[in-house]
C-alpha cells in the first residue's frame, strides 16, 4: 500500500515524524528494527524512541496514495501543514536533506564509510526511475542558485577528479614511439591542448595499432601499459612503420566494406 505516514509517541510534546512509503508495512518494520537496534537514521526519532519508549509509538497511515509517483508531492504538503519545529524529521523538503547540516562528528565517519558493491547496487535500484516533482525541484534550483564555490573546494573536486581519472596519459612521437610528455591524468593532458576529456578518452579507447598509424600529427595519445617496456629507437620507428601498413589495410579493407554495402543497396532497389 502507498502511504502517508506519521510516527508520533504518546505522551510527548505533540512533535512527530512525517514520511511516505511506496510498501507502508515493510517501511513500518524497518523504522522499528532500526530504533530497536540502535542504528536508525534520523537521530530525533532515535533519542525519542530512548526517552518515551517503544510501547507509546505508534505508525499509522494518514493518507492512501494511489500513484507512487504521487508520494514524495503528498508528503510535502503534510510537512507544510505543520511548524517543522513540531516534526522530527531532519529536513522540511521530502525525499531530500536540503537544508540539514551534519556535526562533525558524523562527517567524520561518513568520509571513513566505504560502501560494498552490493550496496552501491541497491542504492542504484532503490533510486532508479524515481521521479523527483517540480515543487522539490524548484526548491533545489532556488537553493542552489547563486551559490559560489570556494577556490579551496574547486581545488578539492579538481584533485578528486583526477584521482578517479587514475591513469598516465603520454604524448608519444608517432614516427618514434619516443614519450614527449607525461600527464597525471586525461584531463590535465585535454586541457593542455584545448580538448575535451570526452574527446580525449574517445582517442584512448581505439586500439593502439590505429592510432600510431594515423598519428597525421606527428604524435599521439597514449597510456602507458600500451607501450612496449624497452626499445630502441630503430625499434621503435620499426613497429611505427608496421602500424602505417595495418591501418592502411584497415582503412582498405573498411573502404571495401562500404563498398560492397553500397553496392548491394544499389541492386536491390534496382530489382
Amino acid at each position: 500500500m502507498h502511504a502517508i505516514y506519521s510516527i508520533t509517541f504518546l505522551g510527548s510534546t505533540g512533535r512527530q515524524y512525517i514520511g511516505s512509503a511506496v510498501d507502508f508495512r515493510t517501511r513500518k518494520l524497518k523504522h522499528t528494527g532500526d530504533l530497536r537496534r540502535g542504528k536508525h537514521c534520523n537521530i530525533h526519532l532515535s533519542r525519542a524512541f530512548k526517552k518515551y519508549g517503544e510501547s507509546v509509538m505508534s505508525i499509522t497511515v494518514i493518507e492512501e496514495v494511489a500513484d507512487k509517483g504521487d508520494l514524495i508531492q503528498r508528503e510535502q504538503c503534510h510537512i507544510d501543514m505543520h511548524d517543522f519545529k513540531m516534526l522530527y524529521n531532519l529536513s522540511p523538503t521530502a525525499g531530500s536533506m536540503l537544508g540539514y547540516k551534519h556535526t562533525e562528528e558524523t562527517r567524520a565517519k561518513l568520509s571513513k564509510r566505504v560502501l560494498s558493491e552490493e550496496r552501491k547496487t541497491q542504492i542504484g535500484l532503490q533510486h532508479k526511475g524515481k521521479i523527483i516533482p517540480e515543487a522539490m525541484r524548484v526548491k533545489i534550483r532556488d537553493f542552489q542558485t547563486g551559490r559560489k564555490k570556494s577556490a579551496e573546494t574547486i581545488k578539492k573536486l579538481t584533485a578528486a577528479r583526477r584521482k578517479s581519472c587514475g591513469k598516465i596519459v603520454l604524448r608519444v612521437c608517432a614516427e618514434t614511439l619516443a614519450v614527449l610528455d607525461e600527464y597525471e591524468c586525461n584531463i590535465d593532458a585535454a586541457r593542455a591542448f584545448g580538448l575535451s576529456s570526452g574527446n580525449m578518452w574517445s582517442h584512448l579507447n581505439k586500439p593502439f595499432q590505429l592510432r600510431l598509424g594515423g598519428g597525421q600529427r606527428g604524435y599521439i595519445w597514449a597510456l602507458p601499459s600500451e607501450l612496449p617496456s624497452s626499445y630502441t629507437t630503430e625499434e621503435g620507428r620499426a613497429i611505427c612503420v608496421e602500424a602505417k601498413k595495418e591501418a592502411k589495410r584497415h582503412r582498405s579493407r573498411a573502404s571495401s566494406k562500404a563498398g560492397k554495402a553500397m553496392w548491394l543497396k544499389r541492386r536491390a532497389v534496382s530489382t
